[in-house]
């Protein structure tokens, strides 16, 4: 390397999720971040994020020539302000100016850390995660700065400028992309009209994570609650934030996501022969599911008293599939499950593979997939149709392209924004 590796300083701002090891937690990838204020010293950053009173840290803080590792890869850092992103990613501190030697510099970590962990984490940069300037100058420069990576990974070889790909003749696309999260599910349920609605705030995703199969047993489109056309024959609200005016509407809330989830539950359990069991703290294994004709209980760190009340009124023929890992769904909450009835777990070594792994288990003969990059696009992809719902991101996506080319698809449905480049890339 030709940059200074210092390991001098120890943060004790951490968690204990042991993010290299086999079958835990492993980084999906790595935040970009600037730290303070141009023309501020190196060990500035250094000495507060290893401070306790700051509570905050990365696992990196680099320059030109020099970066110091604060935080070992194998626990978590405090640095996006959101734990479960956090365990999901390594945060790399960068000087806010961006200067030539510190680009190379960060490039040249990043190539390090994937050579770490043997395949290419994607970039992402702070106000990806959450609303806020940071990391300034660096976010402009991510796809760069990842090609530059790639140099330093390929042993400081220029890559030659592949080929432009375009997408297959053969295969046929069909885009719903509106300028929001609303237009684009009043493009699909337009489209995919049913003749009445469950309605979910648009704001976040778990009351939309519990209406899915909810709207499918309704014969309902789920639909945002700034989309047009809630004048259906009946009218469902999850959730206590959408207010609806008007006769005949029916409304399933609790005093939390898990409680409102329940309320759901009541409604569309009856009849079930599985129960997919995913975390309620992030949206990722739960959109995968969305199209799937099972109905969906969300799960904190542990089964609420109510929640086991419920489960122990069901059927003992009724079987829990888990999605995600034990660092997502924990493995006392399967083996409370496991007291219950029969348990399967579903898990990839990301969100990415994980939802391959959803679509092999419950569409083996599909010809058609959902392809979405965000939550909001893929709650309303259960409105489509019956077919596997496939994570992408900006970066790589390997595991669609060995999906797509395992199962010889030629037709999806893209919901949001997702270039042509990327649907290039995954059908080629």
């Amino acid at each position: 390397m030709a940059y200074q590796f210092i390991e001098d300083f120890d943060s004790p701002n951490f968690g204990k999720y042991y993010v290299g090891e086999t079958n835990q937690n492993v980084p999906e990838y790595i935040c970009i971040h600037w730290w303070g204020y141009y023309g501020q010293a190196f060990m500035t950053p250094v000495n507060w994020l290893c401070n306790p009173k700051s509570g905050a840290s990365a696992h990196l803080v680099a320059e030109a020539g020099r970066v110091a590792c604060i935080v070992s890869y194998s626990n978590v850092a405090w640095h996006t302000g959101v734990m479960e992103e956090n365990a999901r990613s390594i945060g790399i501190e960068c000087r806010p100016e961006c200067r030539p030697a510190d680009f190379e510099t960060v490039a040249e970590l990043i190539a390090d850390i994937w050579r770490f962990y043997g395949r290419k984490l994607p970039l992402k940069g702070h106000c990806d995660i959450k609303p806020t300037q940071c990391p300034g100058v660096w976010y402009d420069r991510l796809d760069e700065l990842y090609h530059r990576a790639e140099y330093y990974y390929n042993g400081g070889n220029a890559q030659p400028v592949p080929e432009k790909k375009t997408i297959p003749t053969d295969v046929t696309i069909t885009r719903y992309a509106g300028a929001d999260r609303y237009k684009t599910a009043d493009l699909i349920a337009e489209s995919h009209s049913k003749p009445n609605k469950v309605v979910v705030s648009g704001k976040g995703f778990a009351d939309g994570l519990s209406a899915g199969y909810l709207a499918y047993t309704k014969h309902a489109n789920l639909v945002y609650d700034e989309c047009k056309g809630t004048n259906g024959l009946e009218t469902t609200v999850v959730g206590g934030d959408v207010k609806i005016n008007g006769t005949g509407v029916k409304v399933l809330s609790g005093a939390n996501r898990y409680d409102t989830n329940l309320e759901v539950l009541k409604e569309c359990i009856k009849g079930a022969n599985k129960l997919i069991i995913t975390s309620g703290k992030d949206w990722a294994d739960g959109v995968s599911v969305s199209t799937v004709r099972y109905p969906v209980m969300m799960v904190g760190d542990y089964l609420t008293i109510k929640q086991a009340s419920f489960l122990d009124k069901q059927s003992n023929d009724l079987e829990y599939i888990i999605l995600g890992g034990e660092s997502v769904v924990s493995k006392d909450i399967e083996k409370q499950l496991a007291d219950i009835g029969k348990v399967a777990r579903l898990d990839g070594l990301d969100r990415y593979e994980t939802s391959t792994k959803i679509a092999d288990k419950f569409y083996p003969q599909s010809d058609t997939v959902i392809l979405v990059n965000a939550w909001a696009d893929g709650l309303v992809a259960s409105n489509i149709g019956d077919y596997p719902v496939i994570l992408l991101n900006k970066y790589t996506n390997e595991s669609a392209k060995a999906y797509i080319k395992k199962h010889g698809i030629k037709k999806a449905y893209v919901l949001g924004d997702i270039s042509d480049d990327i649907l290039a890339d995954i059908f080629n």
